[in-house]
């Protein structure tokens, strides 16, 4: 866990930022199908670890857009879970 990650969650100063926009659709982006269900595999997400294996198996452009696309409760909802996994990977390395 890096600085910038902790600083991206917002755990050093409080406040969450924003990820940022994903990119223009490009060749190659996922279809809306696909989109929908990685928002489905988000929003079932209850522990960084499962969030870990969706990262492992999908891009990071389609995280982002299927993230982009939840409501903010979700989103908000996903980074403390995201947060909390990163809090307790830095306690474990000290």
């Amino acid at each position: 866990m890096t600085r910038r990650d902790l600083q991206f969650w917002g755990v050093e100063t409080g406040a969450v930022a924003s990820p940022p926009e994903p990119p223009a659709q490009v060749l190659g982006s996922p279809t809306p199908a696909a989109l929908e269900s990685l928002q489905w595999a988000l929003i079932g997400s209850h522990t960084g670890n499962q969030l870990s294996a969706l990262i492992i198996d999908f891009t990071h452009e389609e995280i982002l857009a299927a993230y982009n696309q939840l409501e903010f409760q979700q989103q908000q909802h996903l980074r403390k879970i995201w947060v909390t996994k990163l809090e307790s990977g830095s306690q474990l390395q000290r």
